[in-house]
């Protein structure tokens, strides 16, 4: 699978999972979190979109040229584009509620 297979499988897969959760707890569909993803000749981003009251709040999760995904060396291998999405996920909620206004 090249990268980019990947990265659509996992932004997919956790967007179902965000849709399925949202209908589950009976949540307005315009709140709902949304990641996109835009490949470039020579470089693959991945974002999140967050909707606001007025507007969406949009944070790089991935840059083909600058990231910080796990590399395994027993395995030669780096962490899946699905476990990385979901790390970066916790990281930026952690952080959010660090920010005392």
């Amino acid at each position: 699978m090249t990268e980019r297979e990947e990265i659509i499988a996992a932004v997919d897969r956790i967007n179902e999972e965000l849709y399925n959760k949202a209908v589950k707890k009976d949540k307005i569909m315009e709140t709902l979190p949304q990641l996109g993803y835009v490949f470039y000749p020579s470089v693959n981003l991945i974002s999140l979109s967050i909707p606001g009251e007025y507007d969406a709040h949009e944070f790089n999760l991935y840059c083909s040229e600058n990231h910080d995904r796990k590399y395994y060396e027993k395995s030669d291998k780096y962490e899946t584009f699905y476990s990385f999405i979901k790390r970066r996920w916790r990281d930026i909620k952690k952080n959010l509620d660090k920010i005392v206004i």
